[in-house]
């Protein structure tokens, strides 16, 4: 998928999105979080895959240094969420 698709699809979805309460929306929301949690290890794995590749291609230290997700980096959003999530279904 191109830029300009991810962009087009975007615009699709935040029209529908406008269209929607606050609850749905804070079940939308419940369901990302949730869904990040439960995939940190793949989207970890995706990230070491991803540094590696950029490494290799000769990406500048600054660069990768901004790119590099450790589970010590993780643990701050794995956190707000964990406490956001039980607020959330109140």
């Amino acid at each position: 998928m191109t830029l300009t698709e991810m962009g087009r699809r975007a615009k699709d979805v935040s029209r529908v999105l406008n269209t929607l309460g606050s609850r749905e929306k804070n079940m939308g929301l419940e369901e990302a979080a949730r869904a990040l949690l439960d995939s940190e290890e793949e989207i970890l794995t995706g990230n070491r895959e991803d540094y590696e590749r950029a490494e290799a291609g000769g990406m500048s230290q600054g660069l990768l240094d901004r790119l590099k997700l450790t589970p010590q980096e993780s643990r701050p959003w794995r956190t707000a969420f964990c406490r956001w999530l039980p607020w959330m279904t109140r």
